[in-house]
């Protein structure tokens, strides 16, 4: 196994300048890093760890939370964040806040406190800012992604869950729908409260009367939208919406069991609008009207305002709030009455 006076030696310079290209704490001449990256690489070294952690104070190890682990746009986002971190040797240690378990993401926080986590990336469901600020004060450092916290002392980084879905609704009116039931998120959680905001501003400025049998509560979980919508469609037999607007990937998943379940064609006999895709969304015929979220690349925004908060330059940082905008895809899913 390759040690760090191997590395020092075929690139040609000091152990010294070897450990300031792997902590990049100090500066290095780039054509020097570059000689000395492609040494390490060559070699297949593999710094310590935990050697690096006890000189540094640092476990290099970063606390991901999200609700949903079986969520592909969580692991999406991982995988942005990965992209920009593990070069610097950092880790991601996962945990699954639940949707609805505000007590279990304290608990979570606590656990990860604990253990002395680098840095923590959460979405959180929480509504309580001083909650997340205790921690940050006690010098963790914190980036949210998805959803917003206000007053939280923290980096953020979300998409324009708004003027995306005005978009994709007003699509639907303008395709001649009248009728249009909505599946609601968590309505705790920013991105939910802003979907639902636009539908119901869409509905008032086309005067369609907001029907409380059309509102169904999803929760962002597949089985409970697939519950509520099979209930939906039983009950409201005669009376059915033309479109359904899913705001989550995974209550889209839901919903459309629920519609086969029923024997219901997508769009013959219900149009569906999704907010996010869904898994093996290629396959699915036809496909489905769909407001492209982009998970990629709120994970390596996110990893570089970590990078930003891990690797201080000195200078004071303000707090950096991120809106990605996201595109509507038609698709075929949305018939024309």
């Amino acid at each position: 196994m390759a040690t760090i006076k191997d590395v020092a030696k075929a690139a040609g310079v000091s152990t010294a300048t070897v450990s300031r290209v792997i902590n990049d704490n100090y500066p290095v001449h780039v054509d020097t890093k570059a000689r000395v990256k492609e040494v390490i690489e060559q070699l297949n070294f593999k710094p310590n760890a935990v050697a690096r952690g006890l000189k540094n104070k640092e476990t290099f190890l970063v606390g991901m939370i999200t609700p949903d682990l079986s969520n592909p746009f969580f692991m999406e986002i991982a995988k942005g964040i990965e992209s920009q971190i593990a070069g610097y040797g950092y880790n991601i240690v996962f945990c699954s806040s639940d949707e609805m378990d505000v007590d279990k993401e304290l608990r979570m926080l606590e656990m990860l406190h604990e253990k002395q986590v680098d840095a923590v990336i959460l979405d959180t469901r929480n509504t309580q800012a001083a909650q997340m600020n205790a921690y940050v004060d006690l010098g963790m450092k914190l980036v949210l992604i998805d959803a917003k916290l206000p007053g939280a002392q923290a980096d953020l980084v979300t998409e324009d869950n708004y003027e995306s879905s005005l978009k994709a609704i007003r699509y639907a009116v303008a395709m001649g729908h009248k009728k249009i039931a909505v599946v609601k998120g968590n309505m705790k959680v920013s991105t939910a409260l802003e979907r639902f905001r636009a539908y119901k501003d869409v509905l008032k400025e086309n005067d369609l009367k907001f029907n409380p049998s059309y509102c169904l509560e999803g929760g962002y979980e597949r089985q409970t939208a697939y519950s509520e919508t099979l209930k939906m469609l039983s009950v409201l037999a005669d009376d059915l919406p033309t479109l359904i607007f899913s705001t989550n990937n995974r209550m889209t998943e839901g919903v459309m069991l629920a519609l086969a379940e029923k024997g219901l064609r997508i769009p013959e006999d219900i149009s569906l609008i999704s907010f996010g895709d869904i898994s093996m969304a290629e396959l699915v015929r036809p496909r489905l009207a769909v407001i492209e979220q982009r998970p990629y690349e709120i994970g390596t925004m996110a990893g570089d305002l970590l990078l930003k908060r891990l690797k201080p330059t000195g200078e004071h940082q303000e707090f950096s709030h991120i809106e990605l905008e996201v595109h509507f895809r038609k698709g075929q899913s949305v018939k024309k009455m």
